[in-house]
């Protein structure tokens, strides 16, 4: 039997019992001190009814509160349990996308893999050509500026004889240029420094230069000031640099074989070429001539 109806039991036998001790109270003779018994009995019964009820009063009320501590208690599991079960869908769902993208990666490397391997090979690299002396002389002093460029042959490609200075020691002014079989030591007097003094001033932007032996620092001259006709003699002068009135610049046009015309800037643009075979084929003066299109008028440039 559950305590509430032990509880409600205990009070329908006091009722009984008050009840019964009131129909005894009407006997004659015992009123006065039946009454008087009664009225105690009935003090005592109402005390023990009251503690009774307040007992179960204060159980039924922790009996409510303590359900409803197993009901927050079970809410707050379910809470974290659902709650866990979030966290272990979207770590689920990450490594799945995580996957997912390193197998993409894998097939777009396999195809393009496939890809290449049906490519044909790349071509081998076209070898890059030895530089040409002449040109690069002349373009590596353009790009640097004025600046020296020394110790070089000036070879003429028609004869294949290189400028030279009579002797082996160094020339003096006034003396001839004349052509030679080629020796690019420090011995003979054949080599020249080219000597940018203005950098784009030439014809189609052309640098100017003059052309000084390395041994005797002489320079190709041109006899008096000013432009001189078809034929005339180069020879050796003290060099004035930064004159453009004078006749020792030079400039150098490309032929494209690596080769180039050495043309004069005041002598109405006239190439360096080699004059007739007056004194024997070695020593033939270097004069100022009409350029042609042919190896006569152009001249290598050579270390």
């Amino acid at each position: 039997m559950a305590e509430t109806e032990q509880d409600d039991e205990k009070r329908r036998r006091r009722a009984r019992f008050v009840d019964a001790l009131a129909t005894s109270a009407q006997q004659p003779g015992e009123r006065s001190r039946v009454g008087t018994r009664i009225a105690g009995a009935v003090a005592i019964m109402a005390l023990a009814a009251g503690a009774t009820l307040g007992l179960g009063a204060w159980r039924t009320y922790q009996n409510a509160e303590e359900e409803k501590k197993q009901q927050v208690a079970a809410e707050q599991a379910a809470a974290e349990k659902k709650l866990t079960e979030s966290h272990a869908a979207e770590q689920r769902e990450r490594e799945k996308r995580e996957e997912e993208r390193k197998k993409k990666e894998e097939e777009e490397k396999k195809k393009a893999d496939a890809e290449a391997a049906r490519q044909p090979p790349p071509p081998p690299p076209t070898p890059t050509p030895e530089k040409d002396s002449a040109a690069d002389t002349l373009r590596d002093n353009r790009a640097k500026g004025p600046q020296l460029r020394s110790k070089v042959l000036l070879k003429n490609v028609a004869t294949g004889l290189c400028a030279d200075v009579p002797g082996y020691g160094p020339g003096k002014t006034g003396k001839s240029i004349n052509q030679h079989r080629c020796n690019g030591t420090s011995k003979d007097n054949q080599l020249w420094d080219i000597r940018i003094q203005y950098e784009d001033r030439g014809p189609g932007g052309a640098p100017l230069a003059i052309i000084a032996n390395t041994k005797d620092d002489l320079c190709f001259d041109v006899p008096t000031r000013g432009p001189q006709p078809p034929g005339t003699p180069l020879s050796q002068a003290y060099c004035h640099p930064g004159i453009e009135e004078d006749n020792q610049l030079w400039w150098f046009e490309d032929t494209g074989n690596g080769s180039f015309k050495i043309r004069n800037f005041a002598s109405n643009h006239q190439c360096l070429r080699v004059g007739k075979a007056a004194e024997g084929h070695h020593d033939r003066r270097l004069i100022l001539q009409s350029c042609t299109n042919g190896p006569e008028s152009a001249w290598r440039i050579q270390r």
